[in-house]
């Protein structure tokens, strides 16, 4: 039986990579992108996957009211908004 090996990117958003994302984590314009390209080439196949919250969604530190990276309290518990 073959082995078939797939890689997953999941939610790489570019609110997380740009400088100028509401999101960003340092210095993850270089490092994620080198690790995926350098990944690439090994899998038989491969997928992404981008998360999608409509306007005012619970994710949101707006919809709360609150500075982003806050912590709210939600319907499932807390959450860093």
């Amino acid at each position: 039986m073959k082995t078939i090996r797939v890689l997953g990117t999941i939610d790489v958003q570019n609110d997380f990579r740009n400088p100028k994302g509401g999101l960003y984590v340092n210095g993850a314009e270089k490092n994620t992108q080198n690790i995926i390209n350098a990944l690439n080439s090994d899998y038989d196949y491969r997928f992404v996957t981008l998360d999608y919250h409509p306007v005012g969604h619970v994710s949101f530190a707006s919809t709360h009211g609150e500075p982003l990276f806050e912590m709210v309290d939600t319907q499932y518990g807390k959450q860093i908004c």
